[in-house]
């Protein structure tokens, strides 16, 4: 799990298998080290700011996180991620 603000709780019946990692999606470095560091063999992306009241408030922020950063990830996985078994890319 990556996120800015890691939720262990919110994982706590896998915490066994799963790595928490902090770090912000919409910062290159965090994105790309965090795949090339932790052998990922797939990416599950369900990091987003919820569009309409937050996009009146901050468009930036929301374009970031919801555009960039999926860019962020799609690109770092195929740099350094286990492409050899992706079959699909659902955005």
């Amino acid at each position: 799990m990556f996120d800015i603000a890691p939720q262990i709780e919110s994982v706590a019946d896998i915490k066994n298998n799963v790595k928490v990692v902090q770090g912000d999606i919409k910062f290159w470095p965090d994105v790309l080290n965090v795949v090339k560091e932790n052998n990922v063999e797939g990416i599950f992306h369900l990091g987003m700011i919820h569009v309409p009241r937050a996009l009146d408030a901050k468009p930036w922020d929301v374009y970031e996180t919801n555009v960039t950063g999926t860019g962020y990830e799609i690109r770092s996985f195929v740099y350094h991620g286990d492409t050899s078994r992706v079959r699909k890319l659902v955005i």
